[in-house]
């Protein structure tokens, strides 16, 4: 079975329509997909969409965490960019329809998963990661916990130790969720 995250605008339910920033969509439709078809959808908040910064890493963080294998959105900025390509999470842009529209397009073999690798590679050519972004997110893996920093949107992973500990961010220093 695999999982699908869309970006809804409103409810994130099939019928709400996908929405044209992924960072800063209200909700997710999470779509298990078996066999070519849509076996169950649930909605679940955008945690971080009324974030002031990071918007897009953090959402990334979010659907990394629930173990989604794509991610569908109108577009997508460079910090989720960066945080699903690394995870190995494909990312597919479809604009201006219904979310149950655009999953029947991607089962259908219709749209192309976005090549992120020169995408990423003339960000960062460019310089276009704030400081806080430059991050090593190369261990980030589908399906584990992470931290996540509310501040700058560093990620890192959670270790299991049995107990909760406090993590600091190691690019500002506060504290990472």
């Amino acid at each position: 079975m695999e999982k699908v995250a869309i970006a809804g605008k409103n409810d994130g339910s099939l019928y709400d329509d996908i929405s044209e920033n992924f960072g800063r969509c209200s909700a997710f439709c999470i779509a298990e997909i078996e066999s070519g078809r849509i076996v169950s959808a649930s909605s679940v908040r955008n945690s971080s969409a009324d974030f002031p910064g990071s918007a897009g890493t953090m959402a990334a963080g979010q659907v990394l965490n629930m173990g989604v294998s794509a991610v569908v959105a109108g577009r997508f900025g460079p910090g989720s960019t960066l945080v699903l390509h690394r995870s190995g999470i494909r990312q597919y842009e479809i604009r201006d329809m219904a979310i149950r529209d655009g999953l029947d397009l991607l089962l259908e073999g219709q749209v192309e998963c976005l090549d992120c690798s020169e995408i990423l590679e003339n960000m960062i050519l460019q310089n276009s990661f704030r400081k806080g972004n430059r991050m090593n997110w190369t261990n980030l893996k589908r399906g584990e916990e992470h931290y996540i920093c509310p501040d700058c949107g560093c990620m890192m992973p959670k270790k299991i130790t049995g107990e909760e500990e406090e993590m600091v961010c190691p690019n500002c220093g506060n504290k990472m969720n």
